[in-house]
């Protein structure tokens, strides 16, 4: 198992194969704004940092509830989102999370 938060190109040649990075790098993104659903519609969690991130193949749904900041889902099929604001703060936000309110 690998926590996969961004990607980047293996080389500078045009096309090349993207490389699987756990923080971020010069050149990477991440990697849901590369992924071209392959695999179908994605939705994920654990990035708290970035927030609600919609792509047109992935939706990461962690708006950082266990912080105090709210509860996230997706409705399917038609792929809507709803949210609601944490009743309490759960855990202490770590340094590294430090994301912005959702925004539908």
């Amino acid at each position: 198992m690998m926590k996969m938060r961004f990607v980047a190109p293996s080389s500078d040649a045009p096309g090349a194969d993207l490389v699987a990075h756990e923080r971020q790098m010069d050149d990477s993104v991440p990697w849901a704004v590369r992924y071209r659903g392959e695999l179908g519609h994605v939705v994920f969690g654990h990035d708290a940092k970035r927030g609600l991130q919609r792509e047109q193949f992935a939706t990461g749904l962690d708006t950082g509830c266990c912080y105090g900041k709210a509860l996230t889902a997706l409705i399917l099929p038609e792929h809507s989102i709803v949210s609601t604001p944490a009743r309490r703060v759960h855990t202490a936000v770590p340094v590294h999370v430090h994301s912005p309110p959702p925004k539908f």
